[in-house]
């Protein structure tokens, strides 16, 4: 189910959904849309823009995650299936053990837009994962680096045995630990990458 990808001195866990229905119907995709609206934000790197549903309050409520919309049944469905046992090879997880989605958001990536190294805390049993909805040629690519250094903004700011490329495809679930540190290169197509993330608790 899963192909495991070691990284530096941690894994992360792979698998890929080949029905692209399941992502990419058109009622899912639509209120995909209806809930990043018609903002714009200039990316970390300074150019390029991007959307993202992560700070959306309209959206983010624990009554209405963004999975919650029509169209997206069956790719939670999928999602139901693998998420506990990727957290039981990543950690100590058992099925008698709760998993919580603590966030859930999406990212919407534009022509030269980028995310800058970073993590997500430190907290034991604490997991990433991403979907990756649409991913056309020459997508920004997700980078882990062995260390965080607030003064490194690009993977170009890196020695090459500091960073670690995945080559990820579309249908893509990727999962890894929450404080891995990644980031995303330069996107550099007109059409976005569009990408569903998870932080998952156990």
């Amino acid at each position: 189910m899963f192909t495991r990808e070691k990284v530096f001195d941690s894994e992360i866990l792979r698998t890929k959904c080949n029905d692209k229905s399941i992502y990419q119907n058109q009622t899912f995709l639509k209120n995909i849309d209806l809930m990043l609206g018609t903002e714009y934000r200039v990316s970390l790197q300074g150019k390029g823009k991007s959307q993202t549903s992560v700070y959306n309050k309209k959206v983010f409520t624990p009554d209405k995650l963004p999975m919650d919309f029509d169209g997206a049944d069956e790719l939670k469905l999928w999602l139901t299936k693998r998420v506990p046992k990727a957290l039981e090879l990543l950690s100590d997880y058992n099925y008698d053990r709760r998993i919580t989605v603590y966030r859930n958001w999406i990212n919407k990536k534009y022509l030269n837009s980028c995310i800058i190294p970073h993590n997500h805390g430190s907290q034991k049993d604490f997991f990433v994962g991403v979907f990756y909805i649409n991913y056309p040629k020459d997508s920004g690519k997700l980078f882990f680096t062995k260390h965080y250094d607030e003064t490194k903004h690009h993977i170009e700011d890196y020695d090459d045995e500091d960073v670690h490329v995945v080559n990820e495809t579309e249908g893509e679930f990727i999962i890894h630990r929450g404080d891995m540190v990644h980031g995303v290169t330069e996107h550099l197509n007109e059409d976005p990458r569009l990408s569903m993330i998870f932080e998952f608790c156990i």
